[in-house]
């Protein structure tokens, strides 16, 4: 027996235990120990930041942290501040990370959080008419298309729901099926779909209620603009795609007869299946874009940006301007 072992593992050998996995597992603490000794406590996957070069991102040179282009494609460099930066965003949201479908589920959650700050726990299962037109609800009922003073309720709606069950529908198929879509069009395109087959919804809404009055919520338009998109996809790709096409038609027909089984607004979805589906189509599926594409998808990017920005503005603004009344009648 080793001396230098601790007597309560001498103690317990004695009484006829086998001690060799609580050894392993002691020496793996031990290395553990050390090498959180030797790094500071610096986790490894941050170990980079403690190191004084950087790495061109373009030809991945290693380069002096005061360089500024590097030495061997001659591409400008960032600051080492900015560089750090860089990496660490990087380290958040991988390449092969759908970001934009992240934050635009983020936002779904936001504003159920904030619902529930109106409703309270009865906004829960059931949130209230206030709550929903406070944060974006959109009235199919109003006869101008789009609403003059309201436009921006056409795609907040998109962002707003009806209780954790309908955000929960939602989400769960927005994870299911826009990874597939972001992976295939790249992150800026991501938002030019969403926004695209956001308009679909709203627009297959007015022209199938009219002027009746039909109060619409939810993300399941753009969502269904997803799927729309993966089954041109998926058909681009002939043969090949061809299961997977049948399996997202399936996806299709319950989300209708779902859609018809609540009350749903189908129109919304398949307004923002078609528009998705357009959208699949111009892609090209796997095909490189051309230069004049490339610049037009970049325009149609920023477009989109803007626009949902000035869509959250708007949000904002309806929220101060009613505060107060919203405020004497939750209290």
């Amino acid at each position: 027996m080793d001396k230098e072992d601790p007597l309560y593992l001498r103690l317990l050998e004695k009484a006829g235990i086998n001690t060799t996995k609580l050894r392993w597992r002691l020496y793996q603490l031990e290395q553990k120990a050390e090498r959180a000794k030797n790094t500071k406590g610096v986790p490894g996957a941050l170990q980079w930041m403690r190191y004084g070069h950087k790495i061109c991102a373009h030809c991945g040179a290693v380069n002096d942290h005061a360089e500024r282009v590097c030495n061997r494609c001659e591409q400008r460099l960032p600051s080492m501040f900015g560089y750090r930066a860089m990496r660490f965003l990087s380290a958040l949201f991988p390449r092969e990370s759908p970001v934009t479908l992240r934050i635009a589920m983020g936002l779904m959650v936001l504003f159920f959080m904030a619902q529930l700050a109106v409703d309270g726990p009865s906004g829960f299962m059931r949130p209230s008419n206030l709550s929903m037109w406070l944060f974006g609800s959109w009235s199919s009922g109003i006869p101008r298309f789009p609403p003059a003073d309201e436009w921006w309720r056409l795609f907040a709606f998109g962002l707003v729901h009806a209780g954790i069950f309908h955000i929960g529908f939602n989400t769960y198929a927005a994870n299911a099926l826009g990874p597939l879509a972001e992976q295939q069009l790249g992150r800026r395109r991501m938002l030019v779909l969403i926004t695209f087959a956001q308009l679909g919804a709203a627009l297959a809404t007015h022209l199938w209620y009219g002027n009746t009055p039909f109060n619409t919520m939810g993300a399941s338009g753009w969502v269904t603009g997803l799927l729309g998109f993966d089954i041109a996809f998926f058909y681009l790709m002939g043969e090949p795609g061809r299961m997977y096409r049948q399996q997202l038609t399936q996806w299709a027909i319950f989300i209708l007869l779902f859609g018809v089984f609540m009350r749903a607004n189908n129109a919304a979805h398949i307004g923002g299946f078609v528009f998705g589906g357009v959208l699949g189509l111009l892609s090209g599926g796997m095909r490189r874009s051309s230069p004049v594409e490339e610049r037009m998808w970049d325009s149609a990017f920023w477009v989109c940006l803007i626009l949902w920005l000035v869509v959250l503005g708007f949000v904002g603004r309806n929220f101060i301007t009613y505060a107060a009344q919203v405020a004497e009648i939750v209290g």
